[in-house]
């Protein structure tokens, strides 16, 4: 009779422990694939639009851009494009930032893992939206700027609209299951690989996992 109750809550045990592995497996993917399940009951918490500065463009990969297109310096590498809305990051043909012009003025859309592959806020629509359940802060130093530092302070983006051809981008983004990509002031780190000094021009996507 022992025997016989241990083999039925081994079964149970075994049952729930496929049950919660398949769940929190579906729940990771939804979370990748639709963020706003989690963070579309939150209240927006600021908008990203960003004017145009009047600072100069500094030296870029690209060297000189072309007429109507816009610069994007990535660290010590550079894109420029002259259409959009344009993604900057794709991963696995899901877009993680995109960037649209909309008159003088930028947008930013974007998706925020944390280093566990949880969904910790999201730019959409020019409203800023955050897990409750994780801490964020972001700051605007200025209408031409917004900063958003994770839990761990590190800074998830960095961008600046310099001017109104030139954009400056700098930022750690996680990524469910691969490394993360990693844009600092003299490179830019893609799966452990730092490259540096690198030009994209006219590309459907700048960065593409």
């Amino acid at each position: 009779m022992v025997q016989f109750f241990l083999g039925v809550a081994l079964l149970l045990l075994g049952g729930f422990l496929v049950w919660f592995g398949g769940h929190w497996a579906w729940e990771g993917w939804t979370k990748w694939q639709h963020p706003e399940s989690i963070l579309q009951s939150q209240a927006p918490q600021m908008s990203a639009e960003l004017i145009p500065a009047n600072k100069p463009t500094p030296p870029n990969a690209c060297g000189t851009i072309p007429p109507k297109a816009i610069a994007l310096l990535l660290g010590s590498s550079a894109a420029y494009n002259s259409s959009f809305p344009h993604t900057v990051i794709e991963v696995s043909n899901q877009p993680l930032l995109i960037i649209n012009k909309k008159g003088d003025r930028i947008t930013i859309s974007a998706k925020f893992f944390s280093r566990d592959n949880r969904i910790v806020g999201e730019l959409k629509d020019n409203q800023f939206y955050i897990n409750p359940n994780n801490y964020f802060r972001i700051e605007r130093p200025d209408e031409h700027s917004l900063i958003v530092y994770d839990q761990e302070n590190n800074r998830t983006i960095d961008v600046e609209f310099l001017n109104p051809s030139a954009i400056r981008l700098l930022g750690r983004f996680y990524l469910p299951d691969r490394p993360p990509i990693i844009i600092e002031e003299d490179s830019l780190i893609l799966g452990g690989l730092k490259m540096s000094r690198h030009c994209f021009g006219e590309n459907r996507v700048d960065i593409g996992l």
